[in-house]
C-alpha cells in the first residue's frame, strides 16, 4: 500500500493535505485522457482499459454526494497504480484474483485518504467536531492511520 501511496503522491502531491471533490477528479480525467461515463450499473464503478490502451471510469448514474466523490477518486486512483497485467505479474501474486483485490484494497484505502485527509482527522482529534458527511467514514479512516500512519 505505501508503493501505492506514493506513486498516487507524485502525481498529486496534495494527497493527504486537501479534500478532493468531483470537480479535482474531472480535472485529473481531463488532463490524462480518462474517459468519465454515467451508466446505470449494479456496481458503484469500474475502470477498465480498452486494446488500444485507452482508459476509462464509469460510474453509476444514481450515486450522490460523497459516495459519488469516494467513488470517482476509489477509480481515478486505479488509472494511477493499476499496471499491464503479464504472466510474470500474476504468477508473483499467484491468481489474477489476488493481483486484482489487492489493487482494489489499495485504491478503496487511497480514495478515502482522497476525501478524508490528515488535516479534517486532526481537526477532529482535537476539536471533536467532523463534517456529518463525514462520519460514516471515520471508523475506517482512524483504522488506516493506526494501519498504515498514512
Amino acid at each position: 500500500m505505501k508503493l501505492s501511496y506514493f506513486a498516487l503522491q507524485t502525481h498529486e502531491p496534495e494527497l493527504n493535505l486537501k479534500q478532493y471533490t468531483n470537480t479535482d477528479i474531472y480535472r485529473i480525467f481531463k488532463r490524462d485522457r480518462v474517459h468519465l461515463a454515467y451508466k446505470n450499473i449494479e456496481v458503484c464503478g469500474y475502470y477498465e482499459v480498452d486494446k488500444k490502451g485507452r482508459e476509462s471510469v464509469v460510474i453509476n448514474s444514481e450515486l450522490r454526494g460523497l459516495e459519488h466523490t469516494r467513488t470517482l477518486c476509489h477509480e481515478g486512483v486505479h488509472h494511477y497504480i493499476d499496471f499491464p497485467v503479464t504472466d510474470e505479474v500474476v504468477k508473483l501474486c499467484r491468481t489474477m484474483d489476488v493481483l486484482q483485490r489487492r489493487q482494489d484494497i489499495n485504491a478503496e484505502v487511497l480514495s478515502l485518504i482522497m476525501i478524508f485527509p490528515f488535516y479534517l482527522l486532526e481537526n477532529f482529534i482535537k476539536t471533536g467536531i467532523l463534517p456529518s458527511d463525514l462520519e460514516p467514514y471515520l471508523a475506517e479512516r482512524l483504522f488506516i492511520l493506526d494501519y498504515y500512519g498514512v
